[in-house]
């Protein structure tokens, strides 16, 4: 075995900032320039980007489990001592801002090819991930405002019968793990290296933002266009 690790180190070299197989022929700067769009994830401070994939790393996670909502929020069996509270409301209501700003997004980048052109599909595509970046920070802007400026002032318990209701409501249940799910494959495919004037972070969160409407619309037809607007115990 030890012989067998010493072949494989020979044969296959990497380092962070170059990617060299057999003699060095293949570098991350000159070939591969994903890698280096990535070099500032291996070295250095924590940065927005570090933060922003292993935020998308853990979402990625728990959307796995088609119950991702509850699962990481329990409901109680009582509203009073619903557990989290808050974390629970402002969570739902970043993601429906999140979401809400990412769904703007979409006319305003087909509105922005059409009148300032030139109207071909890539143009519209890397438009419509700017587009999406700015709608998504300021819908997670909007979402957090308005649950602190809805909520302001109130008692513990109307926090915990809200999160409570939320939870117990299958429908936003629902939306909310698919929008996760659409959310995690949407950073993925954002994060892959493109030519628009955008950083990692910045992709990432533009295909969580547009990964999320995706979610919303696969929640739209599998709920209502699948199943009909019924859930298995109406049936």
């Amino acid at each position: 075995m030890p012989s067998l690790l010493i072949k494989l180190q020979r044969h296959l070299t990497f380092s962070p900032t170059t990617a060299s197989f057999d003699s060095g022929q293949l570098s991350s700067a000159s070939h591969c320039p994903a890698l280096a769009d990535l070099q500032p994830f291996w070295t250095g401070r924590l940065s927005c980007s570090k933060i922003t994939l292993l935020l998308l790393v853990f979402f990625f996670v728990l959307s796995l489990n088609p119950d991702t909502m509850t699962s990481l929020f329990p409901r109680s069996e009582y509203a009073e001592d619903q557990q989290y509270a808050k974390t629970i409301l402002r969570f739902h209501c970043w993601l429906r801002g999140l979401t809400t700003g990412a769904i703007v997004a979409v006319p305003t980048a087909a509105a922005s090819t059409l009148i300032w052109g030139p109207t071909s599909l890539p143009v519209f595509n890397n438009r419509l991930l700017v587009h999406s970046f700015r709608g998504t920070v300021a819908g997670l802007v909007f979402g957090a405002v308005a649950v602190e400026g809805r909520m302001f002032g109130r008692s513990d318990i109307e926090w915990k019968d809200r999160s409570y209701r939320l939870l117990a409501n299958k429908g936003q249940i629902e939306v909310d793990n698919w929008t996760l799910i659409g959310g995690a494959i949407g950073g993925l495919l954002g994060a892959r290296r493109g030519l628009i004037p955008l950083s990692l972070s910045q992709r990432v969160l533009a295909g969580v933002g547009l990964g999320n409407v995706g979610g919303t619309l696969g929640y739209v037809g599998w709920r209502y266009g699948v199943n009909g607007g019924k859930w298995p115990e109406d049936k």
